[in-house]
């Protein structure tokens, strides 16, 4: 028998809508862009290939948020996040630490969060299909 915190921690995770899982990625994904721009501010002129790189990689991620507008999916984020998330982002004190760190809350929101609430939505449906 399952332990009644494991239940309602699981029924919580489930019950997290499609229009919140949304909300949350967005919401890393422009603070990853916010965090973009402060870095970008104080990036020295350079030609570093991995700098440009990365500038590319935002410049697309912004193109593709206003593209997708207000009615893309959490896959389509997901799909979006996936460049960023690919990418080494070096982490150190200013604005390239605080870019690294946004990319890390992003990480979260679509893989982990994203993982954990399939799981438990999986699991929550299991043991309705249980009862009689």
């Amino acid at each position: 028998m399952y332990d009644d915190r494991v239940w309602v921690e699981t029924r919580s995770l489930a019950s997290v809508s499609d229009v919140a899982l949304v909300a949350e990625v967005r919401e890393a994904l422009i603070a990853v862009l916010l965090c973009g721009d402060a870095w970008l501010a104080v990036l020295p002129n350079t030609t570093e290939r991995q700098d440009r790189a990365r500038v590319e990689i935002l410049a697309a991620l912004r193109e593709g948020l206003v593209l997708a507008g207000p009615a893309a999916s959490v896959h389509e984020l997901a799909v979006m996040a996936a460049p960023v998330l690919n990418r080494f982002w070096p982490g150190s004190a200013g604005a390239a630490g605080a870019l690294a760190e946004s990319v890390e809350m992003l990480r979260v929101a679509v893989m982990h969060r994203l993982a954990h609430i399939r799981a438990a939505r999986a699991e929550a449906a299991g043991w309705d299909a249980m009862r009689p």
